[in-house]
């Protein structure tokens, strides 16, 4: 008899603030209540001699403003927690099981050289 595989539901774990380099154009989504949910990906380290590549999942305002104003490319500063686990509403990028749900992001730097937040 197969055993049934279960998804461990996401748990968070300390605040993080990181800055990176978009590596994705954001994945902007509405759930069935109509909130917005936006990810992306962005490279940290690009400038060592490895680079980090760090999922981001935001919701809600916050989210709008990614899907909005943020582009491939834009140098950006995330500040949020770090999660594990499946989260509930993922989609795209394979469900990653890993990364940061953020509660603020930051364009530092974009190709106008504007500069924008959201939290």
């Amino acid at each position: 008899m197969a055993t049934k595989k279960t998804i461990e539901p996401a748990t968070f774990g300390q605040p993080v603030t990181l800055a990176g380099c978009v590596s994705s154009e954001p994945n902007t989504w509405y759930t069935s209540d109509g909130i917005a949910t936006t990810e992306f990906l962005i490279d940290v380290n690009a400038e060592e001699e490895y680079i980090t590549e760090e999922y981001v999942i935001t919701r809600g305002d916050v989210a709008e403003f990614v899907g909005r104003y943020i582009t491939q490319g834009n140098f950006v500063r995330v500040e949020g927690q770090r999660f594990t686990g499946r989260l509930p509403a993922c989609k795209g990028f394979s469900c990653r099981n890993c990364g940061i749900v953020a509660d603020k992001v930051e364009i530092l730097e974009e190709q106008n050289g504007n500069e924008e937040s959201k939290d």
